[in-house]
Protein backbone atom coordinates (compact mmCIF):
# COMPACT_ATOMS: atom_id res chain seq x y z
CA UNK A 1 0.00 0.00 0.00
CA UNK A 2 2.89 2.36 0.79
CA UNK A 3 4.48 1.58 -2.57
CA UNK A 4 1.29 2.45 -4.41
CA UNK A 5 0.93 5.84 -2.69
CA UNK A 6 4.59 6.59 -3.44
CA UNK A 7 4.01 5.87 -7.13
CA UNK A 8 0.99 8.19 -7.16
CA UNK A 9 3.00 10.88 -5.39
CA UNK A 10 5.79 10.57 -7.96
CA UNK A 11 3.27 10.62 -10.80
CA UNK A 12 1.62 13.72 -9.38
CA UNK A 13 5.00 15.42 -9.29
CA UNK A 14 6.71 14.11 -12.42
CA UNK A 15 3.84 14.45 -14.88
CA UNK A 16 3.55 18.26 -14.57
CA UNK A 17 7.35 18.57 -14.65
CA UNK A 18 7.54 16.63 -17.90
CA UNK A 19 4.64 18.49 -19.47
CA UNK A 20 5.75 21.97 -18.38
CA UNK A 21 9.54 21.64 -18.64
CA UNK A 22 10.74 18.70 -20.70
CA UNK A 23 8.14 18.90 -23.48
CA UNK A 24 8.80 22.60 -24.38
CA UNK A 25 12.56 21.99 -24.30
CA UNK A 26 12.15 19.02 -26.65
CA UNK A 27 10.01 21.06 -29.04
CA UNK A 28 12.58 23.88 -29.14
CA UNK A 29 15.36 21.33 -29.67
CA UNK A 30 13.52 19.70 -32.58
CA UNK A 31 12.91 23.08 -34.26
CA UNK A 32 16.56 24.08 -33.75
CA UNK A 33 17.88 20.82 -35.20
CA UNK A 34 15.52 21.08 -38.19
CA UNK A 35 16.59 24.66 -39.01
CA UNK A 36 20.25 23.83 -38.49
CA UNK A 37 19.94 20.81 -40.81
CA UNK A 38 18.22 22.93 -43.49
CA UNK A 39 20.97 25.57 -43.29
CA UNK A 40 23.68 22.89 -43.47
CA UNK A 41 21.97 21.39 -46.52
CA UNK A 42 21.88 24.77 -48.30
CA UNK A 43 25.51 25.41 -47.42
CA UNK A 44 26.60 22.02 -48.76
CA UNK A 45 24.76 22.58 -52.04
CA UNK A 46 26.38 25.99 -52.47
CA UNK A 47 29.84 24.52 -51.66
CA UNK A 48 29.39 21.87 -54.33
CA UNK A 49 28.29 24.50 -56.85
CA UNK A 50 31.33 26.65 -56.08
CA UNK A 51 33.69 23.66 -56.26
CA UNK A 52 32.33 22.65 -59.67
CA UNK A 53 33.02 26.15 -60.97
CA UNK A 54 29.46 27.41 -61.27
CA UNK A 55 29.05 31.17 -61.07
CA UNK A 56 27.34 32.10 -57.81
CA UNK A 57 26.16 35.65 -57.25
CA UNK A 58 27.18 36.85 -53.75
CA UNK A 59 23.85 38.63 -53.26
CA UNK A 60 21.83 35.54 -54.06
CA UNK A 61 24.23 33.50 -51.93
CA UNK A 62 23.50 35.66 -48.89
CA UNK A 63 19.75 35.57 -49.61
CA UNK A 64 19.80 31.79 -49.91
CA UNK A 65 21.66 31.38 -46.63
CA UNK A 66 19.50 33.91 -44.81
CA UNK A 67 16.18 32.59 -46.12
CA UNK A 68 14.35 30.64 -43.44
CA UNK A 69 11.26 29.75 -45.40
CA UNK A 70 9.19 32.81 -44.53
CA UNK A 71 9.25 36.44 -45.50
CA UNK A 72 10.40 39.12 -43.12
CA UNK A 73 7.49 40.80 -41.43
CA UNK A 74 6.87 44.46 -42.13
CA UNK A 75 7.44 47.03 -39.40
CA UNK A 76 3.74 47.72 -39.18
CA UNK A 77 2.92 44.02 -38.79
CA UNK A 78 5.54 43.63 -36.06
CA UNK A 79 3.99 46.55 -34.17
CA UNK A 80 0.49 45.11 -34.55
CA UNK A 81 1.72 41.74 -33.25
CA UNK A 82 3.14 43.47 -30.18
CA UNK A 83 -0.14 45.29 -29.63
CA UNK A 84 -2.16 42.10 -29.95
CA UNK A 85 0.09 40.11 -27.63
CA UNK A 86 0.14 42.94 -25.11
CA UNK A 87 -3.64 43.30 -25.01
CA UNK A 88 -4.25 39.56 -24.77
CA UNK A 89 -1.67 38.93 -22.05
CA UNK A 90 -2.73 41.97 -20.04
CA UNK A 91 -6.39 40.97 -20.14
CA UNK A 92 -5.63 37.33 -19.28
CA UNK A 93 -3.56 38.49 -16.32
CA UNK A 94 -6.21 40.88 -15.05
CA UNK A 95 -9.00 38.31 -15.45
CA UNK A 96 -6.89 35.66 -13.67
CA UNK A 97 -6.13 38.02 -10.78
CA UNK A 98 -9.79 38.99 -10.39
CA UNK A 99 -11.00 35.39 -10.61
CA UNK A 100 -8.47 34.16 -8.02
CA UNK A 101 -9.27 37.01 -5.65
CA UNK A 102 -13.00 36.29 -5.93
CA UNK A 103 -12.61 32.71 -4.68
CA UNK A 104 -13.68 32.49 -1.04
CA UNK A 105 -10.83 32.09 1.45
CA UNK A 106 -12.16 28.74 2.71
CA UNK A 107 -12.03 27.10 -0.73
CA UNK A 108 -8.32 27.61 -1.43
CA UNK A 109 -5.08 27.45 0.51
CA UNK A 110 -3.62 30.96 1.08
CA UNK A 111 -0.23 29.89 -0.31
CA UNK A 112 -1.87 28.62 -3.50
CA UNK A 113 -3.87 31.82 -3.79
CA UNK A 114 -0.70 33.91 -3.47
CA UNK A 115 1.05 31.67 -6.02
CA UNK A 116 -1.74 32.05 -8.59
CA UNK A 117 -1.94 35.81 -8.04
CA UNK A 118 1.83 36.11 -8.54
CA UNK A 119 1.71 34.04 -11.76
CA UNK A 120 -1.19 36.16 -13.05
CA UNK A 121 0.74 39.31 -12.11
CA UNK A 122 3.72 38.13 -14.14
CA UNK A 123 1.47 37.46 -17.15
CA UNK A 124 -0.06 40.92 -16.70
CA UNK A 125 3.41 42.50 -16.49
CA UNK A 126 4.50 40.77 -19.71
CA UNK A 127 1.40 42.17 -21.40
CA UNK A 128 2.23 45.66 -20.15
CA UNK A 129 5.78 45.19 -21.49
CA UNK A 130 4.41 44.37 -24.94
CA UNK A 131 2.11 47.40 -24.83
CA UNK A 132 4.98 49.70 -23.81
CA UNK A 133 7.09 48.17 -26.59
CA UNK A 134 4.29 48.87 -29.07
CA UNK A 135 3.89 52.53 -28.11
CA UNK A 136 7.63 53.24 -27.99
CA UNK A 137 8.19 51.34 -31.23
CA UNK A 138 5.36 53.24 -32.87
CA UNK A 139 7.00 56.52 -31.94
CA UNK A 140 10.53 55.48 -32.90
CA UNK A 141 9.66 53.69 -36.14
CA UNK A 142 7.21 56.27 -37.47
CA UNK A 143 9.47 57.17 -40.41
CA UNK A 144 10.06 53.50 -41.28
CA UNK A 145 6.32 52.84 -41.32
CA UNK A 146 5.75 55.87 -43.58
CA UNK A 147 8.49 54.72 -45.97
CA UNK A 148 7.04 51.22 -46.01
CA UNK A 149 3.55 52.57 -46.78
CA UNK A 150 4.91 54.72 -49.60
CA UNK A 151 6.80 51.78 -51.07
CA UNK A 152 3.55 49.82 -51.06
CA UNK A 153 1.78 52.69 -52.84
CA UNK A 154 4.58 53.15 -55.40
CA UNK A 155 6.16 49.68 -55.92
CA UNK A 156 7.79 50.56 -59.27
CA UNK A 157 9.91 53.40 -57.89
CA UNK A 158 13.51 52.53 -57.04
CA UNK A 159 14.85 54.08 -53.87
CA UNK A 160 12.82 56.13 -51.43
CA UNK A 161 9.22 56.73 -52.39
CA UNK A 162 8.14 60.25 -53.35
CA UNK A 163 6.84 62.38 -50.50
CA UNK A 164 8.91 60.71 -47.77
CA UNK A 165 11.45 63.53 -47.53
CA UNK A 166 14.20 61.02 -48.31
CA UNK A 167 14.48 61.68 -52.07
CA UNK A 168 17.72 62.80 -53.66
CA UNK A 169 17.78 66.45 -54.62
Amino acid sequence: MVMQSTIYALTDFLLPVFICCVLPVCIVLIVFVYRNKALTKKTDILKLAIEKGAHVDPGSLMEALAATGHRRKSVRLQLLNRLTAGCVLFMVGVIAIISVLCIPAEDIIPVAKAFFVSIASVICAIGVGFLVSFFIGKKMLKKDVEIEEMSLKYPDVDGPAPGTGMEEE
